[in-house]
């Protein structure tokens, strides 16, 4: 491949467990020697690239969310006070300092930046500097699964609130060029059972979906190459949502390696290769 001169900025949206799809991307890029030169994230999309920033080895990424024991675990770290949540806030800093040891954004081998969402304001608040972990743990906190984050005066909670796909906090990096990887359900197909018991909660549920489909493909108009990995539409309660089975991390992954070698001979084109 020729020489790449543009700064190229990695765009990974939240989407919830089904955000290892990103790892698929990521997996891509790495093995096609396509350089990311800076990573913007929202949730899961904060959480999956910053641990491939730590030392840009998507290997380790993969196996630490395919390995029984370590995403499963946090199944174990439900709070049955649901006195922060529904994940205890004690157990959760534990996992997830665990992942970085500490690590800064000054430290990180790949610039990184994290979108969270301030729920006093309702602005958007972008980290870019101090401890990783804290800046993941916002920008992943969505109501009621965890309680909302004191950060420098600011009351933080999920970056999907407001920028669920960074493209334009990747530009702020000095992205000259930007693949933004998208996971979003809100724009496929799905029918409601309106017999189902839970009926309210998925109409709900469909209803956040569609709405941050729509504010995604808002961003989305501002990335070179846009990929949309397809993860499987799945309504969050059956009997197929159990978020981790070794089966669905390895499908989305997999839904990530095809959206994003479908796309290289697009990405390739775009950072000048």
């Amino acid at each position: 491949m020729k020489s790449m001169t543009k700064k190229v900025g990695l765009a990974l949206s939240g989407g919830g467990a089904r955000g290892v799809a990103h790892i698929g991307v990521l997996k891509v890029l790495d093995g096609s020697g396509i350089p990311i030169d800076c990573i913007a994230g929202t949730s899961m999309g904060a959480l999956v690239g910053a641990m491939y920033a730590l030392d840009r080895n998507i290997d380790f990424v993969e196996k630490f969310f395919e390995e029984e024991g370590n995403w499963q675990s946090v199944l174990g770290l439900v709070d049955p006070t649901l006195r922060d949540g529904l994940i205890d806030a004690e157990k959760f800093r534990v996992w997830i300092n665990d992942i970085f040891r500490g690590a800064t954004f000054e430290t990180l081998k790949i610039p990184l930046a994290v979108a969270t969402t301030d729920l006093t304001t309702g602005e958007v608040v972008e980290i870019t500097s101090g401890d990783v972990a804290m800046a993941v743990w916002a920008s992943m906190a969505v109501p009621p699964t965890f309680k909302p984050i004191a950060y420098q005066e600011k009351v933080l909670a999920d970056g999907w609130f407001s920028e669920p796909l960074p493209v334009g906090l990747a530009r702020k990096m000095g992205a000259e060029v930007v693949v933004a990887s998208m996971l979003s359900i809100g724009g496929m197909r799905r029918e409601l059972d309106r017999k189902a018991r839970n009926l309210v909660v998925d109409a709900t549920t469909r209803g956040f979906n569609i709405m941050a489909h729509n504010l995604m493909l808002h961003e989305a108009a501002g990335a070179d190459v846009l990929l949309w990995p397809q993860i499987k539409n799945i309504p969050f309660f059956s009997e197929a949502s159990e978020l981790a089975h070794s089966e669905m991390i390895a499908d989305d992954i997999a839904a990530g390696v095809s959206e994003a070698t479908a796309r290289l001979g697009d990405i390739t084109k775009a950072v000048g290769g």
